[in-house]
């Protein structure tokens, strides 16, 4: 069960649980993966089955209504269920049902990560995300933590209210296994030193 709500006014919502078609499989029928459920909050009364397609229900305010989950014996499911409610008389068509989750957020994230040019300073990297650099950008960047050289390297900058943190971890060659650490610190208008962490195989 995912928990009982009240409605603030009566009238139509519309409810979706943001399943695939695979995860749904036939439901709303009796035939199913996974399902959405909306009833009485006793569970009484079944009032929808909320498959892949979102329905528009016709909700009474005061009135408490119950929201539950139900998985077909023997079924595997692998995806994010999203179940979601809203007033149906909301017509923008810019509307976004739910928000993603953390985890399509840090994906999405790495796959958005930002190829630094060959000449960079990592002085001037102060914008918090995850930078990539390429065996070009390993020849000519400057105020690297290593000697510049042809390898690969990753970028990670946290931003921190007067603090930005820099994380540099080279993906291949003679240090691979090492991570370098260095802060900013605004007041100071400039780096510290970058510090060296040695991996060690476990």
């Amino acid at each position: 069960m995912i928990g009982t709500f009240i409605p603030p006014k009566t009238g139509e919502y519309i409810i979706s649980a943001g399943l695939s078609a695979t995860a749904s499989a036939e439901a709303p029928s009796t035939t199913f993966c996974v399902q959405l459920r909306l009833g009485t909050s006793a569970s009484t009364g079944l009032i929808e089955r909320i498959g892949k397609d979102p329905v528009t229900v016709t909700l009474t305010a005061g009135e408490t209504y119950s929201m539950r989950f139900y998985f077909a014996s023997g079924q595997t499911i692998n995806e994010v269920i999203k179940p979601m409610i809203r007033f149906a008389e909301i017509k923008d068509d810019t509307f976004v049902a739910y928000a993603p989750t953390n985890r399509e957020l840090y994906s999405a994230m790495y796959r958005a990560k930002m190829t630094l040019p060959d000449n960079v300073d990592l002085d001037d990297v102060k914008i918090g995300g995850i930078y990539h650099g390429v065996n070009s950008t390993g020849w000519n960047a400057t105020h690297m933590p290593v000697a510049n050289g042809g390898f690969n390297f990753s970028l990670m900058v946290i931003e921190s209210g007067e603090f930005i943190l820099q994380i540099f971890k080279q993906l291949n060659g003679a240090g691979d296994p090492d991570i370098y650490i260095r802060r900013f610190y605004v007041w100071n208008i400039s780096w510290d030193s970058w510090y060296k962490f040695t991996g060690v195989p476990v």
